[in-house]
């Protein structure tokens, strides 16, 4: 449970901190589009990250849930 805990922890905060670099890099005028631009990434991900993991855990069984998270974050 630790280390699921620690996992979870990490991998949740990637999003926040992806805006938080973003909005420093862009100017003013840009920050919408941006935003909109994780904002759309993130929700594609959302979408296509549950099929992706499904299947990998029923090849695998319930390790297959870390296994697709770690390959998806490390790409």
């Amino acid at each position: 449970m630790l280390f699921v805990g620690l996992y979870m922890g990490i991998s949740a905060a990637i999003y926040p901190i992806a805006v938080a670099i973003t909005n420093d890099l862009m100017e003013t005028h840009q920050i919408t589009a941006a935003s909109t631009a994780l904002l759309l990434s993130y929700g594609i991900g959302s979408i296509i990250g549950p099929l992706i993991s499904s299947l990998f855990m029923d090849f695998l069984g319930p390790r297959g849930l870390f296994v697709s998270n770690a390959l998806m974050l490390g790409g």
